[in-house]
Parts: structure tokens; sequence; C-alpha cells
């Protein structure tokens, strides 16, 4: 387990200042994004799992059948750009629907949490902002070290973060990097947050990389010989979205050549020719 850094930052950024995002919560792409934000193509179904990242899915699992338990109340998620902390957080909230039907959730985005801050102060709607948070049975937050020097949003966060925990409800968050450290947060905040279990994913190894194209290419229509596969996995980037990206760009160039099915593979030629090897 990580142990969070102690030491804080001491920027402050003034609450005019803060981004206001008007079109967030707007979309018009399939799939729909339920109201409590959750996108549904992300769940433990298709989270594929190998040594990096099993026991985090057995935890986050374990965390959506038993909201509110002390031992990973809160869930803190920390890795790398691309390692899956945002499909664990949507797939714990997914699981979390399956197992309590009437649980009241709410996952957002750490930007999308300062704007919501922002539009409370603007329209005097604390009570009402906090009211929200407060009465929720699972809250997601990703990417919360983005809120780093964001006073405001700090001490409301704390606000919902208290009596979520003092009530047992349950929170879970994810944060960049590859270490559990908030620096530019005030010391009871982080402690608040490291009264849990912290959990860090680590880049997907071999194994992992390959069953990741194996299954991105079945949704995709497409099969992978292989050698094909193991070629892809070793030409792209470290993290999954750089894998998927080259999977893509293989994917769609062969599909101007020689159209793939899963009864006509990817040629390895092709996927060379596709990522200019």
């Amino acid at each position: 387990m990580n142990v969070i850094d102690k030491q804080a930052g001491n920027n402050v950024e003034p609450i005019t200042e803060m981004p206001l995002d008007e079109a967030s919560g707007q979309t018009t792409e399939q799939p729909q994004v339920p109201p409590c934000g959750l996108n549904p193509t992300f769940t433990f179904k298709n989270f594929s799992q190998g040594k990096q990242n099993v026991l985090a899915c057995t935890i986050g699992m374990h965390v959506a059948n038993h909201l509110g338990n002390s031992l990973s109340n809160p869930l803190y998620i920390c890795g790398e750009a691309g390692v899956g902390k945002t499909h664990l957080l949507h797939a714990i909230g997914a699981q979390t629907q399956v197992q309590h039907p009437d649980a009241r959730i709410e996952y957002i985005h750490s930007d999308n949490l300062v704007t919501e801050v922002v539009r409370a102060y603007q329209n005097y709607k604390f009570n009402d902002f906090r009211s929200h948070f407060t009465t929720l049975d699972l809250l997601l937050i990703d990417d919360i070290h983005l809120l780093e020097g964001k006073t405001r949003t700090q001490l409301e966060l704390m606000h919902i973060i208290g009596s979520l925990l003092d009530n047992e409800k349950q929170l879970v968050v994810s944060s960049y990097g590859a270490n559990c450290v908030l620096a530019g947060f005030s010391d009871t905040l982080r402690d608040r947050l490291s009264a849990g279990l912290h959990l860090r994913l680590d880049y997907p190894g071999v194994d992992l990389r390959l069953a990741i194209l194996r299954a991105k290419a079945t949704q995709e229509n497409a099969a992978l010989n292989e050698d094909v596969a193991l070629f892809i996995s070793e030409n792209s980037g470290a993290s999954v979205r750089q894998l998927e990206g080259a999977l893509n760009c293989v994917i769609a160039y062969s599909r101007f050549n020689e159209k793939p099915s899963i009864e006509s593979p990817i040629t390895l030629s092709l996927a060379q020719e596709a990522l200019g090897r």
C-alpha cells in the first residue's frame, strides 16, 4: 500500500479564475450516458484482466458489492495515464447498479466538480449542492489531482467526504501518478483520503496487452493472429490508450485493403505497413 505524502503546496487559485465548462454533462454521442454520469460501456465484463490489475478488479468488485466497508472506504486508485483508472471507476459504478438497484450513484470528473462549485457559488445554491452529494450512496471522483490549489472546491469536498464517510457511504477516487501523492491539498483532506485503501494500477504486461488486443479486435469484428497481435504490442506505447490506438490504426488501414473479418485475419505485412515498420 502507498502512503500519501504529507507535504502540501500553498498555491491558491481564486475562485473567480476557476474553469467553468458550460458544456459539461451535455452529450449527443452514443452510447448515451445515464444521469449518474456512468458510461455503460465501461464494465468489469469488458475490463481485460492480468496480473497487473487483477487485485484492483477484485477489490473494485468487492467495493461495489459491499458499499461503505471501512477497510476500503475511501478507495483511492492511482496510476499513470492510460492504465484503466477511469474504466475501473465506471465498472465499480456499473456493478453497484446491479447489486444495489436503488443506490444513489454519481460519477464526476474533477473539472466538472470545480464547475459545479463555481455554479453553486455564483447562484447561492450551496445548500442544494451539498445536499445532492452528501445523500449519495456511492461517489466516484476521477482525476482528483486536478483539484490541486482549488481551495474552495477542496473545502466543499472536505464537507462532502466527511458526511459520506461518517454515514458509511462509499467514496472512490482516482489520481494520476505512480504514487498516491496529493501536493497542493490541505492536510485534513489528505488525511481523510489516506484513511482507506490505496491501489496502484500499472502499465499492462505482455499477456495483458495481448488480451486487450484480442478483445478489442473481436469488438471491431477483426481477427488477429498471435504474430500480428505481438507485433502491435511491441510497436505501440506503454499505455492502454496507445495500444488501442495502434490497433485502430491497423484495422482502419486494413479495411481499405484486405477487408479482414473473423474469417480473414489481418496479416503481419499489412500491420507493419500500417504502423510504418
